[in-house]
């Protein structure tokens, strides 16, 4: 039996990178997943033609639209015939320095990256506290801890995710719902594929471990936060960065 068999979870961004990651482990895990996408369904469309394709869906879902958010949330629950866990992992990143951001730079980071877990936790709560269990985790990042210049944007919507994270898991743990969230640092996705040779050379001295981490080992972090053997956990950052921090 899988961690999570019969389990029934909804994974934000789950297209590619850590999240179709996320997608694929809580499947292998037994679990039925409802995963969205914003501009391109990515990884997903294999799964929904592949042998998990009972047990996922694929919704195409800009969780800054309010409106879009209440009703394919709704549509989700029903399709799965519940909720149990809530990944919040669609983020977007564009770096720089803070003096030359644009407005329309800030504005996409904080509404996706932070207002738009928002948004889903407030629609995705009454499920979960109407059965009184539940598990959320939200992947925020290292450079929500740490300071990383050309990030400041980035940094703040993780930084204010990790915060909503702690505060959510004292306001909730009395209906059952625990709330985590998951930090990764240097991570082999399309977003750091860009990053230069020589760049990446300075980056991976930094971290003691010398390399980048897989997509995988986040998943398996998250998968486990989000299963039953972490029942006793809560309020917790999970760092998964190879030593960096």
């Amino acid at each position: 039996m899988g961690l999570l068999e019969g389990k029934r979870a909804i994974i934000t961004g789950g297209s590619r990178g850590i999240g179709l990651a996320c997608v694929k482990s809580f499947l292998a895990e037994g679990a039925s997943v409802a995963a969205t996408y914003n501009s391109a369904e990515g990884g997903l469309l294999e799964l929904v033609e592949g042998e998990y394709s009972e047990r996922v869906s694929v919704h195409r879902l800009d969780i800054r639209d309010k409106s879009a958010v209440e009703r394919i949330s709704s549509e989700m629950t029903e399709l799965l015939g519940g909720l149990d866990i809530l990944v919040n992992n669609a983020g977007v990143s564009r770096p720089s320095l803070f003096m030359t951001i644009t407005d329309e730079q800030w504005d996409e980071v904080l509404q996706t990256n932070i207002c738009g877990a928002y948004l889903m936790l407030k629609q995705l709560l009454f499920p979960m506290m109407s059965k009184k269990r539940g598990s959320v985790i939200n992947v925020a990042s290292v450079n929500g801890l740490r300071a990383n210049p050309g990030q400041a944007a980035y940094s703040a919507s993780k930084a204010a995710l990790i915060s909503l994270t702690q505060t959510l898991s004292r306001e909730l743990a009395g209906r059952g719902i625990r709330f985590n969230a998951v930090a990764p640092g240097y991570v082999e996705t399309d977003m750091t594929s860009a990053i230069p040779a020589k760049q990446r050379e300075e980056f991976i001295k930094q971290i003691p471990m010398k390399r980048f981490g897989l997509v995988a080992e986040v998943a398996d972090a998250v998968t486990f936060l989000a299963s039953d053997r972490a029942s006793y956990i809560t309020g917790q950052t999970l760092i998964v960065d190879g030593g960096l921090c």
